[in-house]
C-alpha cells in the first residue's frame, strides 16, 4: 500500500511540472548602413582629395626648405643666408595660405589639430612682446630672462593675456627674421660675437641652388612680391607709442647686453621654427583625416578662410610696431594666397556649385552672381556676403 501511495505521489508531481519553453534566437545585431553619397557629393570629395595632394606636397617641401634655411643661418650667419631664410619664410607662408582650406579641414578632426593651426598664424601681433623695439630696446621675451626659451615656456606665453600676445607662429618668426620696417634685421643681430662671417661665394652658390628647385625636385616658384616699405618720414609717424601695448611688451625692462640678446634671439628663432614646422607637418601628414561631412569640409573651412580674408581686408597697410601689427609683406602674401585658396572653389561649373545646387535649387539666384564675379581680396562687402552664403550652406 505504501509503495502504491508513493508511486501515485511521484506521478502527480511529474504531471505538475510544465515543459520548458523553446529557446529563443538572440536578436541579430543591427548593422549601420553606410549613407549613400550623391554623385555631386562624390565629385566634391574627389576635388577635395586632388586639391589636398597638390597643396600639401608644396607645403611639405617649403616647410622642410624653411627649416633647412634657418639651420644654415644659425650655423653660419651671413647676409646671403639671412636673405635665403627670409625668402624661405615667404615661400613657406605662401604655401601655408594656399593650403588654408585643406588645413582648416584637417584641423577639425581633433582638438590637438585645432590648437596647432590656431597657434601657427595668429595676427595681428604685438612685436614688443617678442623682441626689442628701436625705441624700447628692453622690450620682449628676448630681454626677459624669466622666460626660458623652451617649447613648454613659449607655449605657455602664447596669448598670455590677449590674442595679440603671440609667442609662436609665422608672424613671430617674421619679426625675428625681418625686424621693424624702419630698423630691418641685420646679420649682427643673429651672429654670436667673434663668429667668422659666412663665406660669400659659398652662400651665394647655396642661394642659387635653393631657388632653382624644391625638395620634390620641382622648379621653385618666383619670390612673392613685397609691399613697399614706408618711407623714413612715414616710419617716424608710425612709431608713436601705444601705452597698453608697451605695458604688455615689458618696455620698462632694462635691455640685456647685446651678446645676451643675440644668444636668446638665436635660441628663440630655433625653438619657434622647430615648433612651427612640426605643427604644419603634422597637420599635413597623410594620416590626418578629413571630415566626411561636406558641410564641415570644405564649406565650413571656406567660411573660416573668408573670415581671415575679412580680417586682412579691414587691416591698415601701414601699422606701428608699438601696437597691433602685421608686416606689409606678410599681409600681402596672406591676402593673395588665401584669396586664391577661396576663389579656386568658386567656379560656376565647379564641384562645389554642383553640390550646392543639388542641395537646394532655390539658392541659385544668390550663388550665381557670386560665381560669376568672385569677391576681390579687399572687397569687404563682397567678402561679408560670401561669408554669409557659406554659413547658410554649412547648416
Amino acid at each position: 500500500m505504501r509503495a502504491l501511495l508513493l508511486s501515485l505521489m511521484l506521478l502527480l508531481a511529474a504531471c505538475d511540472q510544465s515543459p520548458a519553453p523553446p529557446a529563443q534566437d538572440a536578436p541579430a545585431p543591427v548593422t549601420a548602413q553606410p549613407v549613400a553619397m550623391s554623385e555631386q557629393e562624390k565629385a566634391l570629395r574627389a576635388a577635395l582629395t586632388a586639391a589636398s595632394d597638390q597643396r600639401l606636397r608644396r607645403l611639405n617641401a617649403t616647410a622642410n626648405g624653411f627649416a633647412d634655411a634657418i639651420t644654415g643661418l644659425l650655423d653660419d650667419p651671413g647676409d646671403a643666408r639671412l636673405a635665403t631664410a627670409q625668402q624661405a619664410w615667404e615661400h613657406f607662408y605662401a604655401a601655408f595660405n594656399q593650403a588654408g582650406v585643406i588645413l582648416e579641414c584637417r584641423a577639425q578632426s581633433s582638438e590637438h589639430g585645432q590648437a596647432r593651426l590656431a597657434r601657427s598664424d595668429p595676427f595681428p601681433i604685438l612685436p614688443g612682446y617678442i623682441d626689442s623695439l628701436a625705441r624700447w630696446p628692453g622690450s620682449g621675451i628676448v630681454n626677459d630672462t624669466n622666460v626660458s626659451l623652451t617649447r613648454e615656456a613659449l607655449l605657455e606665453q602664447q596669448g598670455a593675456t590677449s590674442d595679440a600676445e603671440a609667442s609662436l607662429g609665422f608672424q613671430v618668426i617674421q619679426f625675428l627674421l625681418f625686424g621693424e620696417p624702419e630698423k630691418t634685421r641685420a646679420v649682427a643681430d643673429l651672429a654670436l660675437p667673434g663668429a667668422a662671417p659666412a663665406d660669400t661665394a659659398e652662400t651665394e652658390k647655396t642661394v642659387e641652388t635653393e631657388e632653382t628647385a624644391d625638395d620634390a625636385g620641382n622648379p621653385a616658384e618666383p619670390e612673392p612680391a613685397r609691399a613697399d616699405e614706408p618711407a623714413a618720414d612715414a616710419a617716424t609717424a608710425l612709431a608713436e607709442p601705444d601705452a597698453d601695448a608697451l605695458e604688455h611688451a615689458g618696455a620698462d625692462y632694462a635691455p640685456l647686453p647685446p651678446e645676451n640678446q643675440i644668444e636668446r634671439r638665436r635660441a628663440y628663432l630655433a625653438t619657434a621654427t622647430e615648433l612651427l614646422v612640426e605643427d604644419i607637418l603634422l597637420l599635413a601628414h597623410n594620416s590626418s583625416a578629413l571630415p566626411q561631412s561636406v558641410q564641415d569640409c570644405p564649406v565650413s573651412a571656406l567660411r573660416r578662410v573668408t573670415a581671415r580674408l575679412l580680417l586682412l581686408a579691414n587691416m591698415d597697410a601701414e601699422q606701428s610696431v608699438a601696437g597691433d601689427y602685421m608686416a606689409a609683406n606678410a599681409q600681402q602674401i596672406a591676402r593673395d594666397n588665401l584669396h586664391q585658396a577661396l576663389t579656386g572653389w568658386l567656379e560656376k561649373d565647379g564641384a562645389l556649385a554642383a553640390w550646392a545646387y543639388s542641395q537646394d535649387e532655390t539658392i541659385r539666384p544668390t550663388l550665381d552672381p557670386l560665381l560669376e564675379s568672385p569677391p576681390a581680396a579687399n572687397d569687404v562687402e563682397a567678402l561679408q556676403q560670401t561669408h554669409a552664403l557659406l554659413a547658410a550652406l554649412a547648416q
